[in-house]
This record gives C-alpha cells, structure tokens and sequence, in this order.
C-alpha cells in the first residue's frame, strides 16, 4: 500500500473526481458528506427501509453545499438540488442504523465519532443511533434524504436546520 504504484493510482483517482466534480459545478468548498442509499418500500405514504441481509443502508460519499436558493448533493455522474424554502426539517429517528461503506479518514472506532454512537459489529457491519431524515416538500410530496448521525453538525451548518425528535 506504500508503493509508488499505489500512490499514483490515488493522485490519478483523485484528479479524475475533481474533473467530474468541475465539469458539474460542484465547488471546491463543497463539503464531503455521507449519505445512505436503501431499498424500500412505499404503504400508505409511509416508507418501510427493507433489509440487504447484514445492512440497511449503503454509505455513499456526495459533495454539499448550497447555491442558487438550493441545497446540492452531488456524486461524481449528478447533482441533486432542493430548494432551501421546499426544506420541512430534519427528523430523527432513534433507531439503529446498520450500514456498508466507510468514507471518512478515520476509522469508525475513532472517539470523534462516540458521541454519534458509532461502532463495527461482528459481522463488520458498522452502526450508528440515531440516524437522522431531511425532509423537503416538492410539488406537494414528502421527499427524506436519510444520513447517518455524524453528519448531522454538516447538514445543521449547511440548511440553519436542527433535528427534531417524534413528538417536537
């Protein structure tokens, strides 16, 4: 992992995303954020997050920031934005996440991510509690974007947005 071979495959991947990144308009401020991706499925306008076996979700790595009225997620293929006024708030959701893909420089078992109750089970999956659902309205739907709870100090910064527990 320390050959040269190595190292210039990452400086190679790394230039590449900041291509795909600048060919999107993704600014170089923009913040790296973690967000879960799932199967589900829709009953009664409720969503029901369905099981992948040893997780729920899967833990992609997009770029945020806000621009033109509207809160951005970028991957390294689109951009997704909402409208800051379609924005209804951020809900929590007191229940174990049980997720694939790391994305952070430090390991999960770091003591930066403990107050987010972070932690790797014995089947390598990791977990956090809570999890947490930004909600936007758009064109009359309910739309969650669903993140894990660490980032949720990044999206508060980002949207002036605070989480709110069932009940608030």
């Amino acid at each position: 992992m320390k050959s040269d071979e190595v190292e210039q495959f990452d400086v190679e991947v790394k230039q590449t995303l900041s291509v795909a990144y600048g060919e999107l308009g993704v600014p170089e401020d923009a913040v790296e954020m973690d967000a879960f991706v799932f199967r589900y499925k829709e009953k009664n306008g409720k969503i029901s997050v369905r099981s992948m076996g040893f997780f729920d979700f899967i833990n992609v790595e997009v770029r945020a920031y806000v621009k033109d009225g509207a809160l951005c997620f970028a991957d390294t293929e689109s951009v997704y934005a909402l409208p800051l006024e379609s924005l209804r708030g951020v809900q929590t959701v007191k229940k174990t996440a049980l997720f694939h893909g790391w994305n952070k420089e430090l390991l999960p078992n770091d003591k930066s991510f403990k107050p987010y109750h972070v932690g790797v089970n014995q089947y390598e999956t990791i977990f956090c509690k809570p999890y947490y659902i930004l909600e936007a309205e758009i064109k009359g739907e309910i739309w969650g974007v669903y993140f894990p709870g660490y980032e949720l100090p990044t999206l508060e910064a980002l949207t002036g947005l605070h989480a709110q527990q069932k009940g608030d």
